[in-house]
């Protein structure tokens, strides 16, 4: 048996798939899946920093606060907070909203760039189309084409092609 360590863990596991010659979701083959990959890896990399930012920050609330254990000293409750603090509050608010407006842009415009991207490499505009007709008891499918001698119509597995 192997020993839990943190190599098996998955912390290499992309690494090894790539290096392979094996069959794998990590190690894109066209030019297509290869735009996919990079924009699925940017969103992983991003929202896994802003969650670690998220964890640190409630972390730091948490001990801010101090024992639960420690009487809490008898005063005026604050009705309005000071200037000062009501400043400091409103800076740290915009600053997080401005924060995750520019996050969402960026991933909004590397979207549309890969997008595009797929969309250019397609290259043939000519797409195939197919006509599926259920009947009672079988399936009829129609492949149409621009060329009236490409045309095929299959039903239970028997093909034949219509020549017009």
């Amino acid at each position: 048996m192997i020993p839990y360590t943190w190599l098996n863990t998955g912390a290499l596991s992309p690494l090894l798939i790539a290096a392979s010659d094996m069959q794998s979701a990590l190690a894109p083959a066209g030019r297509q899946a290869a735009e996919i990959s990079q924009l699925w890896w940017l969103y992983l990399w991003v929202l896994t920093g802003v969650f670690a930012l998220v964890a640190i920050a409630l972390f730091f609330a948490i001990l801010r606060r101090g024992p639960a254990s420690a009487p809490l000293p008898a005063i005026e409750p604050v009705l309005a907070p000071s200037a000062a603090t009501e400043r400091r509050i409103s800076t740290a608010v915009i600053g997080c909203v401005a924060a995750t407006v520019l996050i969402l842009f960026v991933l909004l415009f590397r979207d549309f760039i890969a997008g595009r991207s797929i969309d250019a490499l397609s290259g043939d505009k000519e797409f195939l189309s197919i006509k599926v007709i259920g009947h009672q008891w079988w399936w009829e499918v129609q492949y149409n084409d621009s060329a009236p001698s490409n045309v095929m119509v299959t039903a239970n597995d028997q093909a034949r092609t219509a020549i017009e």
